[in-house]
């Protein structure tokens, strides 16, 4: 009978082993997943403004081809209170 409940007992510690493998693997594949939402676009951005350094300064001070694209967003905004 003493070994029957030390067989069970392993059993049962590898069971539970084998469960907290398998918690730790659920946890780093949402870690992965939660840092590909975060590092993805942060580097779109990051690459985004890298290109733009690239410019040449007369680009980066040019006058905005749109001036009037903001200015009736707010009009309207203003006229609607």
């Amino acid at each position: 009978m003493a070994m029957e409940n030390d067989s069970s007992a392993a059993d049962r510690a590898t069971r539970i082993a084998l469960l907290r493998i398998e918690m730790f693997g659920y946890l780093m594949r949402g870690v992965i997943v939660a840092a590909g939402i975060v590092v993805v676009p942060v580097g779109f951005i990051l690459g985004l403004y890298l290109l733009g350094t690239f410019l040449p300064p007369e680009s980066r001070e040019a006058q905005d081809p749109t001036p009037d694209s903001f200015a009736s967003t707010a009009d309207e905004g203003a006229a609607s209170e």
